[in-house]
């Protein structure tokens, strides 16, 4: 907590530059810019202005793209743990619910939470 009572949401000892994204810097500042720009202004002040934080984000695209290093860097960024990364097929399930079911069983710890 800040002295005005703001919440800390950055690392302080997190250096941008030593960030190790080769070749993805305008996407991660994109994201940065798009997402994480509205937490540094107090809440009273975006509950004024109409403006409601991000809750979360999907990056897609194909293989190799540079998705999952985005998001391991981002975690190192803020004070949040790593990723969990999931592969789609891992979701399917050949009964009735069991799709359902591996979905919820993903995000009941992040529930718990």
């Amino acid at each position: 907590m800040t002295k005005t009572g703001q919440k800390e949401i950055f690392n302080k000892k997190f250096n941008f530059n030593d960030i190790g994204i080769g070749g993805l810097d305008s996407e991660f500042s994109k994201i940065f810019r798009k997402i994480f720009t509205s937490r540094l202004y107090p809440q009273h002040i975006m509950n004024k202005l109409g403006i409601n934080h991000v809750r979360g984000m999907l990056l897609y695209g194909p293989p190799g793209t540079g998705k999952t290093l985005i998001a391991r860097k981002i975690a190192q960024c803020l004070k949040t743990r790593e990723p969990k990364i999931v592969s789609g097929a891992e979701m399917f399930d050949k009964y009735v619910g069991g799709s359902e079911k591996n979905v919820r069983e993903l995000f009941a710890e992040a529930e718990a939470e």
